[in-house]
């Protein structure tokens, strides 16, 4: 994979990385997720993925597999993948680019573990909670709640910016690539 660029996101400096190439084998999978209680179904979940094998212009393959919300792709299709490099720390691909529709596919749980600071992802969860419980008790509580209601709105807002930043230089990486597919590089 060639670098095309970086992004620093707080402390943190990811390099992007990209390899372009011709899909040469594409398959679809699913997964059904069926919870009962009492013996009836209470929730029915369904996934289903998109694995692919992506061949370089040098002979090499590369395969991974996507949640078909983020991204699909059929053979004979060229695409780039990107991935993220922290340090000397490789990432699974953050977001698949479709050349001919000129369309990206961003996977959502590389973008996240990229762009949430570790000690975060953590609080994130617990920030859902304190919302629930916050939420509930809005109406009938006094100013704590609401100061404590916009520091989680906040801490969300802050999570939505570093995803949208990593995700821009994504977007800015793709005329890189662009050219030097044209150049023949």
């Amino acid at each position: 994979m060639a670098a095309v660029g970086s992004v620093s996101i707080g402390s943190k400096k990811i390099d992007l990385h990209a390899l372009t190439g011709e899909v040469i084998s594409s398959s679809r999978s699913s997964e059904t997720e069926t919870t009962y209680e009492d013996g009836r179904e209470t929730k029915h979940r369904r996934w289903t993925y998109n694995k692919f094998v992506v061949r370089a212009p040098d002979g090499s393959t590369q395969g991974t597999e996507v949640d078909t919300r983020q991204a699909t792709v059929t053979e004979g299709e060229q695409v780039t993948l990107f991935g993220g490099v922290v340090g000397t720390k490789k990432s699974d691909y953050l977001a698949v680019y479709k050349h001919a529709s000129d369309k990206l596919g961003v996977v959502w749980e590389t973008r996240n573990q990229l762009a949430t600071p570790a000690l975060l992802r953590s609080q994130i969860v617990l920030s859902i909670l304190a919302l629930v419980f916050i939420g509930a008790f809005v109406a009938t509580s006094g100013l704590g709640s609401v100061i404590v209601l916009g520091l989680i709105v906040g801490l969300w807002y802050w999570l939505y910016r570093r995803r949208q930043t990593l995700i821009q230089a994504v977007e800015a990486a793709i005329p890189v690539v662009k050219a030097r597919l044209a150049a023949g590089v």
